[in-house]
């Protein structure tokens, strides 16, 4: 009888339990839902920032300029394949993109650590114990439980989202920090061949210097030794000699300088005999119209980079005004306890629950954290600005740069025309014995000197053309960011 009592009144008292937890299900489904409304009410409407970008560049746009379009292989635009083989080497190999690579990486996986921490937490939990009466010497009782605990941190105001959405934009950041650390190498490595193929002309012409330096030395001595030439002009000559040879011996010098810093950008050495064959591209260079700024400059990965983590500052900041609101967080648990392990989970219990936390004697701090998380979105806005207006100026020099070039490139080519039959004048002079060798070698010197400008306009113009190509951004299309709400 009492045993049957016992039963009935468990019955009643899992329906009782049943009956009042459905309420509690249909309240904490309510607030659950209310909470994605309340979340929008501390988001911050984005907008870029007002800028006063012209609708056009200040420097002129050449005639028949051709428009960019998106290449991911721009730099074959210069027209040379040993340059692009060494290019696609150091995409390959360069460990400063490898670091670059592995930060975006890092930078992903902690946006999908945000994510995941807007999943519940579900742990379970497992125990053994055993009771005994150590004064009387009873004896020992053991009991076992096993349960499951589900946990919910219900993203009220929105908190959990804007941290997720700003982890979100820094992975985008990385991304394009990834793009310009890509076009800085391009850029790097297609300078370091240029100076590198510039001294092997260098070097070219000053073996062909110092051999007429050293015929003229000959015949300067013969000169003197059948008495019609002065000590003077063999002086003269032996100086000129001297001077040439060390300028073959810098060139050189300087030329295996250049080669070791290319091996790094390489991640490999460089041979000397490969690197003694690198030439200028005597092709003429593509004149590209770069569009409108505002579209130009969109291109650019600094610029995007910048907005991005503008951006993510922006969630962070509402992110640090939601923790002045309550936090709300559901619980579920199910247990199981018996003395005899084979029967643990013959009478399960379960509980359901939710609680509100509200900071209280947090307030200075919170308000703190809250202004310097503004004070961080206030510099991302200005270093956004920075970076924009930079890159106008860049773009703007460069295009200035290269048609000043264009111009230059004209006059020192007359120049060094000019000075090549000065020179052959007066060594004819010299040699027939109407002029003096002083003069002769003034104008060796001077020819030596315009070349010399016309061999430095010439890869000033391919440094101007690549500075404008970085300027833009290169002609590789940008890669979307995430999707990132706000």
């Amino acid at each position: 009888m009492r045993r049957g009592w016992c039963r009935s009144w468990r019955s009643r008292g899992d329906k009782a339990m049943r009956r009042s937890a459905r309420p509690l299900r249909l309240v904490a489904l309510a607030l659950a839902m209310a909470c994605t409304a309340c979340g929008s009410l501390l988001r911050t409407p984005y907008e870029t920032p007002a800028s006063t970008l012209p609708p056009a560049w200040d420097a002129p746009v050449p005639a028949g300029a051709t428009q960019m379009r998106p290449d991911a292989r721009w730099w074959r635009a210069f027209g040379d394949a040993r340059l692009d083989a060494l290019i696609e080497q150091a995409l390959e190999r360069n460990a400063d993109l490898a670091l670059a690579g592995l930060r975006m990486y890092r930078a992903r996986l902690e946006a999908g650590a945000e994510d995941a921490r807007g999943m519940p937490s579900l742990d379970l939990r497992t125990g053994a114990s055993t009771k005994r009466n150590l004064k009387h010497g009873g004896s020992s009782v053991r009991g076992y439980e096993a349960g499951l605990a589900l946990s919910y941190d219900v993203d009220l105001w929105g908190k959990l989202a804007r941290t997720q959405e700003a982890a979100a934009w820094r992975a985008a950041a990385s991304a394009f920090d990834l793009q310009a650390t890509k076009l800085a190498l391009v850029g790097e490595v297609s300078t370091l061949y240029w100076s590198i193929a510039e001294l092997n002309t260098r070097i070219a012409l000053a073996q062909a210097d110092l051999a007429d330096a050293e015929r003229v030395l000959s015949l300067t001595r013969a000169r003197r030794q059948a008495g019609a030439g002065s000590a003077i002009e063999l002086a003269l000559a032996e100086r000129d000699t001297a001077a040439t040879s060390a300028a073959l011996e810098r060139h050189l010098r300087q030329r295996d300088t250049q080669r070791l810093t290319l091996g790094k950008l390489l991640s490999a050495p460089v041979a000397a005999e490969a690197a003694a064959a690198y030439t200028l591209p005597s092709a003429d260079l593509p004149e590209l119209a770069p569009g409108l700024p505002a579209t130009a400059l969109a291109r650019r990965p600094d610029v995007a980079a910048a907005e991005t983590r503008m951006r993510a500052t922006l969630n962070l900041y509402d992110a640090s005004i939601a923790d002045f609101y309550p936090k709300l967080t559901l619980t579920a648990d199910a247990t199981g306890r018996s003395s005899d392990l084979g029967q643990l989970f013959s009478n399960p219990f379960g509980t359901l629950g939710g609680g509100l936390m509200m900071p209280l004697l947090k307030w200075q701090a919170l308000q703190m954290a809250s202004d310097i998380a503004r004070v961080n979105h206030d510099e991302s806005v200005t270093t956004y600005q920075k970076t924009l207006y930079a890159a106008l100026v860049e773009v703007n020099e460069a295009m200035v740069e290269r048609e000043s070039l264009g111009r230059e490139a004209g006059e020192v080519r007359a120049a060094l025309d000019a000075a090549t039959r000065a020179e052959a004048l007066s060594m004819a002079r010299y040699v027939a014995g109407k002029g003096t060798l002083r003069a002769a070698l003034d104008d060796g010197r001077a020819r030596r000197e315009a070349s010399a400008a016309a061999l430095t306009t010439r890869v000033n113009q391919l440094r101007a053309q690549m500075t404008l190509f970085r300027a833009l951004g290169g002609t590789e299309e940008m890669t979307d960011p995430p999707a990132a709400a706000g």
